[in-house]
């Protein structure tokens, strides 16, 4: 299950009531109806992949095939499907050979650590040399390795209990590292900075309060000081933020902030932060 533009989504059936050899049914959740809005089927018969969504868009990743005939290597379905609301369309067919994934004992078919970020979907899979983050841009359908390393060995980044989380602080990896047998060693928890410069982060700055900018349109003007006399009159204002109208900053909205932006504007001696963020 995932979440996409609003709606909880699934993919596949538990019981496999109506999957078939070649597709997935899909499912979206409409809250107002309450209901499960029957959507295109994924045509992609996989098992263990990743959802996630980019951009307004939903991207299903990984995956592995359920076949007793085939080889290990040979299971592995490396490719890439997007919905766009309307239709699925495969964006990349072939995963296993990019940048440095290590595609061996099973690794590619899932990725727990797999989050949205402005340009794409990071995600973090074991790589020749280790634990490694990855980027698949949804702008350009293409896997970027970013050469940033999670774990230093391939022990550590062979098990897939792992995951992660965007804040606005950056990403957070939490993931177990292994001995050479295989054995449960430790938990990690990795931060990749939003400022590290390898992502874009998909939070925009928030714009600066201004102190006087009781409409936020950016600037002290005298329709600020109106705004104030209109609110504590009870008359109907465009907009008003309470923080930038306490313009004397004594903690209260009153008819001296109006006035205290009317000195300000006619250079007369009033509180000297008014014009500055807050």
């Amino acid at each position: 299950m995932s979440f996409c533009n609003g709606s909880f989504v699934i993919i596949g059936d538990p019981g496999t009531a109506g999957s078939t050899d070649s597709s997935l049914p899909f499912y979206r959740y409409d809250s107002a109806a309450d209901q499960w809005i029957k959507e295109p089927d994924l045509p992609y018969a996989a098992d263990g992949f990743d959802i996630a969504q980019s951009n307004g868009k939903l991207y299903v990743m990984f995956g592995f095939a359920h076949d007793a005939s085939l080889s290990e290597e040979e299971m592995i379905l490396s490719e890439v499907w997007r919905f766009d609301g309307e239709k699925w369309e495969q964006t990349y067919d072939d995963l296993k050979y990019v940048g440095r994934i290590e595609h061996s004992n099973d690794m590619l078919y899932h990725s727990d650590a797999i989050t949205s970020v402005k340009n794409g979907l990071i995600f973090f899979n074991a790589s020749v040399d280790g634990g490694n983050l990855f980027l698949y841009n949804t702008e350009t359908e293409k896997i970027e390795p970013l050469y940033y390393t999670i774990c230093d060995s391939l022990c550590d980044g062979l098990n897939q209990n792992n995951s992660c989380v965007v804040t606005r602080d950056g990403i957070y990896f939490i993931y177990y590292s292994t001995e050479p047998n295989r054995y449960y060693k430790s938990w990690n928890l990795c931060l990749i900075p939003a400022d590290s410069g390898v992502y874009e982060s998909p939070y925009e700055d928030e714009p600066a309060v201004i102190l006087g900018d009781v409409d936020g349109d950016g600037e002290v003007t005298i329709i600020d000081a109106t705004a104030i006399q209109r609110h504590l009159a009870s008359l109907p204002v465009t907009a008003f933020n309470q923080t930038s109208a306490d313009a004397d900053g004594d903690g209260e909205v009153t008819i001296l902030d109006a006035t205290a932006i009317q000195r300000h504007l006619a250079d007369l001696p009033a509180n000297e932060n008014i014009g500055k963020p807050v």
